[in-house]
């Protein structure tokens, strides 16, 4: 078994990853399942969730991938909502830290 625990204040996010992990087993899509334990929990104001260990894998090709992604958009639409996803959230902050970290200055010309 795994144990993620997440940071304080993430509570609805961690609600909404245990409905979209149990939608998705629903209607069999092969992705990582939670354990069979009532979660979401809290400790020390951390949501706190439970998933089945992967066995042995191997990293699936291109191909398999444009097939998962497939299946997953000829789903129903959940009856829960899903919210809205960023995927690049902090981008810009966080491409200034590796700036900074590896010394190339704001322009990437080397020293500050």
């Amino acid at each position: 078994m795994i144990v993620r625990i997440a940071r304080p204040g993430q509570l609805s996010a961690t609600v909404r990853e245990v409905r979209v992990a149990r939608w998705l087993a629903e209607h069999a899509v092969p992705a990582v399942r939670l354990a069979d334990v009532n979660q979401p929990i809290e400790a020390d104001g951390r949501p706190v969730t439970f998933w089945q260990e992967l066995p042995p894998h191997e990293h699936g090709s291109h191909t398999d991938v444009a097939h998962l992604l497939r299946r997953l958009h000829a789903l129903p639409t959940p009856t829960f909502e899903l919210g809205h996803l960023d995927p690049f959230v902090r981008v810009s902050e966080r491409l200034m830290i590796d700036l900074e970290r590896f010394s190339l200055g704001p322009a990437g010309m080397g020293p500050g």
